[in-house]
């Protein structure tokens, strides 16, 4: 019975998958990815030891290893749903219930019934708030549950957390070229110079700003070795990373980007050296340099999650002195020229990752280039 429901609930999943994963890929290719994707909550239904695992990695007193088992719910004018307990930043002070599967309609109603149930199903943790995901074509959001539900319309607490912006890697690689055959290499409203050597894969761009504040810097796509930092060199790089040196200066970075702009912390998470090594091992770790200093960077994984399978973002950031000057969509683009150099790339690749709702410039310049917004998770109160 239950994996006759299971394979219910993911094919709701898959009908209710954004238009354009739809256009990507079969409902059969679809159906995989997400089994794939989740595999070990399906396990965790039944399996005590990755429930042990989980509630050595977060104990809460009062609760037993048996409490952290995904949970399979069925509510009456709802359905089945599929959930469990989760901790943002595997903070135990900051519970909440993952809605990983449902077969109900979504919208406001379904999800405030929802959340009644796991206040009193997972009283032991707390939590404060059920996460969902939404898909963008739904227009579902936090406005719709005021206009539900009027009298409590200032009790009742959703907002958005994270959104997923994605598109296929063959639409942008052809997109990059196009743009760059059209406007010569120009982004925004600046004047660019480019000449291209294609032998030496080396692309350097003049840029001209309109306020003369940052003339004559030259952008450089190349795989040359780095070099020193020099104070009046204006030359800007992309660099695919070999070792970890510029772990040091990308961690002293982001702490500059915390404490002059705090909500950062909640927005982006700082990748640890563990996994930035990973990706340099891969070959998806590309440096951002001005004048041989490390000026930002992009870091991917070949991944399948989000019910997609290509590369997700794990980190894109430029740091606060060198923004306002175009280098975000510079960066990006640059990455997915070197992207389309790979011999492991497949027609289906995706290019996608998540984006705080409320870091709106990261949303735009990620759109900018050619990503879609397919959706976000919408966090809803358990105190409805």
């Amino acid at each position: 019975m239950t994996d006759y429901v299971i394979e219910q609930l993911i094919e709701s999943r898959v009908a209710r998958a954004s238009l354009l994963l739809r256009q990507v890929y079969t409902d059969q290719q679809l159906y995989q990815q997400f089994t794939q994707e989740l595999a070990e909550d399906i396990e965790r239904l039944t399996r005590d030891d990755l429930a042990e695992l989980f509630y050595q990695l977060v104990p809460v007193t009062g609760v037993s290893a048996q409490d952290y088992k995904t949970r399979m719910v069925f509510l009456e004018l709802v359905g089945h749903i599929l959930c469990g307990i989760r901790f943002r930043g595997m903070d135990i002070t900051r519970p909440f219930v993952n809605i990983e599967l449902i077969d109900a309609p979504l919208n406001p109603a379904t999800l405030a019934a929802i959340s009644r149930h796991v206040r009193q199903d997972f009283k032991a943790f707390g939590p404060h708030y059920i996460q969902c995901y939404i898909p963008s074509h739904m227009h579902i959001g936090p406005t719709d549950f005021i206009e539900e539900y009027p009298a409590k319309a200032y009790s009742i607490k959703a907002h958005w957390d994270y959104r997923i912006l994605a598109a296929p890697l063959s639409a942008l690689i052809e997109g990059f070229l196009k743009e760059e055959t059209l406007n010569k290499g120009r982004f925004n409203e600046e004047a660019l110079k480019m000449d291209t050597d294609i032998d030496n894969q080396l692309v350097e761009v003049d840029l001209i700003k309109n306020n003369g504040s940052d003339s004559n810097l030259n952008f450089v796509n190349a795989t040359a070795a780095e070099t020193p930092p020099n104070s009046n060199d204006k030359t800007v790089k992309l660099i695919p990373a070999t070792s970890l040196t510029f772990y040091p200066d990308y961690e002293q970075g982001y702490k500059t980007m915390v404490a002059q702009l705090p909500q950062q912390k909640e927005w982006t998470e700082m990748m640890s050296a563990y996994e930035m090594q990973q990706g340099v091992n891969n070959g998806l770790v590309y440096l951002l340099k001005v004048g041989g200093k490390l000026a930002g960077l992009m870091a991917l994984e070949r991944s399948n999650s989000l019910g997609m399978s290509g590369y997700y973002v794990n980190e894109n950031i430029v740091f606060n002195r060198y923004r306002g000057l175009g280098l975000g969509k510079w960066l990006q683009q640059s990455v997915i020229e070197r992207l389309a150099e790979r011999s492991d790339w497949q027609r289906t690749d995706m290019l996608f990752g998540t984006i705080h709702h409320d870091n709106q410039s990261a949303i735009q310049c990620a759109k900018s280039i050619g990503r879609e917004d397919i959706g976000g998770y919408l966090w809803v109160s358990t105190a409805l």
